[in-house]
């Protein structure tokens, strides 16, 4: 199950039996609920599971399951015998509203934005070729931090002085790739200028950028505000997903192709199967004093708000 931001990662060897629920993403098709709910701590999937047996009048699980649970003294263990017992009684599935994300304010800006920006990521040389974080699965994935435009101008300053020759290789390499990083960021922030008003910019200080991402139901507990989540390439489906309504009984599913989704990351989130070319750009902060969550409602205004007149 992924934790994350935590970098921790756990895998089941074997996993425990989950009755009539499919566990296994298929290429191109969505998580599962229980890898929805995975990322969620035992504790409130307790809580749920106690609701949802209350409210709906469901037997309890079977014999089998309660020795399991009682014999879960590993806590991961006991966490996915929850999570399966959730899901069950949940009906395997859960209902799923639909927004288109916002659209660009200056259109024909973004569009040449948008060409340059998908030309620099299909070029870009320095991913990581497995994710920097457990538990999420992009073919390619870098963050990259504001500090990259400043690192940027330091090498720039330091080969106008005299460099060794014997140094001079290794310091012009590393200055490219901190180049063409600090490329990326600025195409990714002049992208996302695009869907704002002046003067209305808003605060991030760290961009995700992913290759490949799939399903991947996460939370980013570093988080300190709500994130923006651009997607481009030529691809079907891949909508931004979040756990909406109270005690997350639906689903939010935000269009995000060549628009910008807003949602809070501090709750589980993930991408929907998808099929195609899909590169995914998130502006998200880590920094600063910590917003209060809003509900999702109030992301699917703004969303709304940001399209008028566009």
């Amino acid at each position: 199950m992924p934790l994350t931001h935590g970098y921790r990662h756990y895998r089941l060897q074997p996993a425990p039996p989950h009755d009539n629920i499919v566990d296994e993403q298929v290429p191109g098709e969505d998580p599962p609920l229980v890898a929805q709910l995975a990322p969620l701590s035992t504790e409130e999937i307790l809580t749920r599971l106690k609701k949802a047996r209350r409210e709906d009048d469901i037997s309890p699980p079977s014999k089998r399951r309660k020795t399991q649970a009682k014999g879960a003294k590993n806590k991961t263990l006991a966490h996915a015998l929850a999570v399966n017992d959730l899901a069950r009684a949940m009906g395997g599935v859960r209902p799923v509203d639909r927004c288109p994300g916002a659209a660009p304010l200056r259109r024909y800006e973004f569009k040449e934005l948008r060409g340059k920006l998908l030309e620099a990521l299909r070029n870009f040389q320095d991913f990581f070729d497995n994710p920097q974080r457990k538990g999420v699965q992009s073919r390619r994935y870098l963050v990259l931090k504001r500090k990259v435009v400043d690192d940027a101008e330091k090498f720039r300053r330091r080969l106008t002085v005299d460099v060794p020759d014997e140094y001079r290789r290794d310091v012009i390499g590393t200055g490219n790739k901190v180049r063409e990083r600090a490329r990326l960021w600025s195409l990714a922030d002049k992208a996302l200028r695009t869907f704002f008003l002046e003067g209305h910019h808003p605060e991030y200080d760290s961009l995700a950028i992913t290759s490949d991402f799939r399903g991947s139901p996460h939370v980013d507990k570093k988080d300190t505000s709500h994130q923006y989540v651009l997607a481009l390439g030529d691809f079907e489906g891949g909508e931004l997903c979040v756990e909406a309504g109270e005690g997350g009984e639906k689903v939010l599913a935000v269009d995000v192709r060549n628009r910008l989704g807003r949602l809070d990351g501090r709750v589980p989130h993930w991408v929907n199967g998808w099929t195609g070319e899909r590169f995914s750009l998130v502006f998200f902060r880590t920094g600063g004093t910590p917003t209060p969550m809003e509900p999702v409602d109030a992301h699917v205004r703004w969303m709304k708000s940001q399209s008028i007149g566009s």
